[in-house]
């Protein structure tokens, strides 16, 4: 899933098998930060949101700040519920405008309280909020020091971010308090959104410092401008000063698919992301694109703009005439400007999607069941194709209690009416002979029933399993029709009669995937039986009843020693070491077998 996703910069949403939004979030690379979900070191909260997982949907943006923007507003909107911190003010981080101090500063808090200052957020991250903060402190040459700034107090020295003009130092001159406060209100104004208004002010201060011959404070001003206008060339993108409301609508197709996203704007920012596809053998362009405005548009108003390429926009045109009056008036086809650069992105978007969806598809079709299997005869070099496999596991407690499973899969897929169980009475701690009984039974009972003899029998062990299996197989005369693997926990070995040399395959294919599962399900199914053993094992035990003796403590026990005779045999220190149990309890234990000989 992961690994068709892009590298780029943008956000991410997981949903769970209703579809809901469970969580969102940003991201500098994509594929690499989804990556890190599904590595086995993250923690047990993000393990549970992993297991709900049912799909992910993500927005490639042109960097990480637009990224932060587009994360917050949709959060906001849709409140995930793994999105902890995030949904519950109290724990967003917000910057703080002292305004009630004489010379202001910007100070991030979890707390907004009616103080009299001025609060902005809040914002999805405590990293991202201090990243803010220092940009604003680089925009706007404020006190960031803890400096007290008294009436009539006597001056200061000067400090470094004074001499470099990043700070007014109201330290030093307390008469510079009227170019501190517009400074505050320009910060405030930048806050609140207002950029250009910001810039205006901006602009005439540094004329006036320029008529007046300040020209260092001239040059404050100067650089202040141009450091803003950078600002808004990175974040413009999903944060457009603006009122109208609008959808950007594009394509792309391949030799299988047309794909159209809509993006929409709402006063100015991107709130969500659409997209639909159709395969080309199935519809022609123009009912596709038909389908997909009756999808968005269904009993909805349009927005006041639809912005679009050339191309698009005449289709649109004539599929919303019917519909809709002057709709010529609504489709847009910016060449240039924010907007075409809106569009960009949404083509990006577009294109990233189309090819995700397509290697998918592709995928899907090359990893079928069927697909599997013919890959694992070519590769194993099997006789016939094995559509049908039986999978064989062997259990026991240090030899006690030997039990053994045997899972069906057919087309590559579980036949669980056809599962089986075995209790192994013949043989004691001899996995080879073990797997001699329960392969010798269940080939036994295929013969006589309709249709379940196996093309294959996989094996869950080394080699000695193996010629037990064998064995099995060539005493009821049918190693001509079913052949046997073995495949090795430890190292994803897998065995094969008469190779010297086990095959290995590689770990990321659908091959061993296909082996590893049917493997791990005999495994899993040879376990049920073996804990109904242990409990019947539980209630015939002479241990049973014995202060401090446990299911859980009983089963180390019988891990640990072969049996009753052994535990005898121990001394008390000994026993008592076993699942930490002290030598009162293994003192009772003794007493205990000792009172049933």
């Amino acid at each position: 899933m992961i690994k068709n996703f892009p590298t780029e910069s943008g956000i991410y949403k997981m949903k769970d098998a209703s579809g809901e939004i469970i969580y969102i979030g940003k991201a500098k690379n994509l594929k690499q930060r989804l990556k890190s979900y599904f590595s086995l070191k993250t923690d047990l909260k993000t393990k549970i949101l992993v297991s709900k997982i049912e799909s992910i949907e993500y927005i490639v943006t042109r960097n990480e700040q637009e990224a932060l923007i587009l994360e917050n507003q949709l959060i906001k909107k849709n409140q995930p519920k793994y999105n902890i911190n995030l949904k519950d003010d109290k724990n967003y981080p917000y910057i703080k405008i002292e305004t009630k101090k004489n010379f202001p500063a910007i100070v991030i808090t979890r707390q907004k309280i009616e103080d009299g200052n001025l609060y902005f957020g809040p914002y999805p991250s405590i990293g991202s909020t201090k990243n803010l903060k220092k940009i604003l402190y680089d925009l706007f040459p404020l006190k960031d020091c803890k400096q007290a700034i008294k009436p009539n107090a006597k001056k200061y020295k000067k400090c470094l971010k004074y001499d470099m003009h990043k700070c007014l130092g109201p330290c030093l001159n307390q008469d510079i308090k009227k170019d501190y406060d517009e400074q505050v209100q320009a910060l405030i104004c930048f806050l609140k959104g207002h950029k250009q208004k910001v810039l205006a002010i901006l602009k005439t201060k540094m004329q006036q410092a320029a008529l007046e011959k300040k020209y260092e404070l001239a040059i404050v001003w100067r650089d202040q401008i141009q450091k803003i206008k950078a600002l808004f060339e990175s974040t413009q993108f999903v944060d457009l000063d603006t009122k109208n409301n609008f959808h950007i609508w594009a394509m792309s197709e391949n030799e299988d698919y047309y794909y159209v996203l809509s993006q929409e704007i709402v006063q100015g920012k991107l709130i969500s992301q659409k997209g639909v596809y159709k395969e080309k053998k199935e519809v022609s362009l123009k009912n596709f694109l038909e389908q997909a405005i009756l999808t968005f548009y269904n009993d909805k108003k349009l927005p006041d703009k639809i912005i679009t390429d050339s191309s698009l926009a005449s289709l649109m045109q004539d599929l919303l005439t019917p519909y809709f009056k002057n709709i010529s008036k609504k489709i847009k086809t910016p060449q240039k400007g924010d907007k075409k650069k809106l569009l960009n992105l949404a083509e990006t978007n577009t294109y990233l999607g189309l090819n995700k969806l397509w290697i998918e598809k592709k995928t899907k079709q090359l990893t079928t069941p069927i697909k599997i299997l013919k890959s694992l005869k070519q590769k194993l070099n099997l006789v016939k194709l094995p559509k049908k496999i039986i999978g064989f596991d062997v259990s026991h407690l240090s030899g006690e209690g030997v039990t053994g499973s045997a899972v069906y899969f057919e087309n590559g897929k579980p036949q669980k009416k056809l599962y089986r169980h075995f209790l192994v009475k013949s043989v004691k701690n001899n996995d080879p002979q073990a797997m001699y009984e329960i392969v010798l039974r269940r080939l036994d009972n295929c013969l006589k029933e309709k249709n379940t003899l196996p093309n294959l029998l996989l094996i869950d062990g080394g080699s000695g399993q193996l010629t037990g299996a064998l064995t099995a197989v060539k005493s009821l005369l049918l190693e001509k029709k079913v052949q046997v693997i073995a495949l090795a926990k430890k190292e994803e070995k897998i065995f094969i009669e008469n190779k010297k040399q086990a095959l290995v395959l590689d770990r990321k294919g659908a091959e061993l995937k296909l082996l590893q599962q049917i493997r791990n399900e005999a495994h899993r199914f040879a376990k049920k039986l073996q804990t109904k053993q242990r409990n019947d094992l539980w209630q015939k035990s002479i241990l049973k009843n014995i202060k401090g003796i446990g299911p859980k403590r009983l089963n180390s026990l019988y891990i640990t020693y072969k049996n009753i005779a052994d535990i005898a045999k121990i001394k008390v220190e000994d026993l008592a070491k076993v699942d930490k149990m002290g030598k009162k309890i293994a003192n009772s234990i003794l007493e205990r077998i000792k009172c049933a000989k």
